[in-house]
């Protein structure tokens, strides 16, 4: 697994959480960022169902968010 630097703001209260992940891909480390969960603990699907990052960003930033996902050496 690799690991992954995980960053998120949403516009509404613009507080940077940056997390540490590890994950095969870049939207399986998405997927486990704490904020991008439902109530239940389960991924939010809207941005990581995109093909590639750049088209998941442009999807958070319709939805009031941002996001980056960079891999960790």
């Amino acid at each position: 697994m690799t690991r992954y630097m995980v960053g998120y703001i949403n516009f509404f209260n613009n507080e940077l959480i940056v997390e540490l992940v590890e994950g095969n891909t870049w939207k399986e480390a998405l997927s486990k960022h704490s904020s991008l969960k439902d109530e239940n603990g389960n991924p939010d699907d809207l941005a990581w169902l995109a093909e590639d990052l750049k088209e998941a960003k442009e999807e958070a930033y319709n939805a009031d968010f941002a996001f980056d996902v960079k891999e960790v050496y």
